[in-house]
């Protein structure tokens, strides 16, 4: 029997937990589990329960929430040999639709019952872990402001990018990696591990993240009018067509600026120095896939 921890966050975007641990007593597969469920009750929380799953030898940790909850959880399962899951019941769950995990919470349980694992690629953002997508610009200007609304969910996302969006003033960015060095005045830099924001704006449609690569994504500053445009390649994934978009495949990055950047990490927003130094970490995390 494989010992496995449910970490589930109660404020997570969709209101999904509710149902979870019902489904979970359900349909779980008590032939080869035992379990547990814990709620996260503050910030960092899902890090904590996650330590002491690591501790206490269970094998398998699940992560029931969004793209914050899946960082938490998952980062302490970084380079062990502790299987990640994920139930998606958040805003955006971008790790979750990049895995092609079920956005249905019971049909999520049932694939933890199959037990196919797979190594993937992780990432570090100067002495931070994440897994999916970290950035400077926009998105990191939106996560910041998004973690002060006190209702989430994807409607309320769009409304604060469509209320900011035409207000943001691009800076000014030098950008080094594989003997280049680039200056550039940039709406938005993406370093992503897996391909998307959430909600299947694909940021880097042909991220692969099991490849021992990161896509760079530099979106240049561009005219307001082309904003419509520029955001229906995000959802019909062809932002790489973009005039405005430049894509680089990295091992490592190094991103600056005069003043303190604000980084996001899987869409949590962080304050860094005026440099920060992102590489892939290849597959250092064992995670359950479809």
């Amino acid at each position: 029997m494989k010992k496995i921890r449910f970490i589930i966050n109660p404020i997570a975007g969709t209101g999904k937990h509710r149902q979870v641990e019902t489904v979970i007593n359900r349909v779980l597969d008590r032939t080869l589990f035992n379990y547990d469920i814990h709620y996260t009750r503050y910030a960092k929380h899902g890090t904590a329960l996650s330590e002491e799953a690591i501790k206490e030898n269970y094998e398998i940790v699940v992560a029931v929430g969004g793209d914050g909850t899946v960082n938490e959880v998952g980062t302490p399962l970084i380079g062990t040999n502790v299987t990640m899951s994920v139930i998606p019941t958040g805003s955006g769950n971008a790790l979750a639709r990049h895995l092609k995990v079920s956005m249905n919470v019971e049909s999520a349980i049932k694939k933890i019952n199959q037990l196919k694992i797979a190594k993937i690629d992780t990432a570090i953002i100067n002495s931070q872990k994440f897994i999916g997508v970290s950035g400077v610009g926009f998105d990191a200007f939106i996560a910041g402001l998004f973690a002060k609304v006190e209702k989430r969910g994807f409607q309320n996302y769009i409304r604060l990018v469509s209320r900011e969006v035409f207000k943001y003033k691009p800076e000014e960015y030098t950008i080094r990696f594989d003997g280049k060095a680039i200056i550039q005045e940039a709406f938005l830099i993406c370093v992503a591990n897996s391909s998307e924001y959430g909600n299947n704006a694909k940021i880097a449609p042909g991220a692969d993240i099991e490849d021992g690569y990161l896509d760079l994504c530099i979106i240049s500053k561009f005219p307001l009018i082309k904003t419509p445009a520029i955001t229906l390649k995000l959802f019909n994934q062809t932002i790489n067509t973009s005039q405005y978009n430049e894509m680089f495949r990295v091992k490592s990055v190094k991103i600056s600026k005069k003043d303190a950047i604000l980084a996001h990490i899987d869409g949590e927003p962080v304050d860094m120095g005026n440099e920060i130094e992102i590489k892939v970490n290849p597959l250092s995390l064992q995670i359950i896939v479809p």
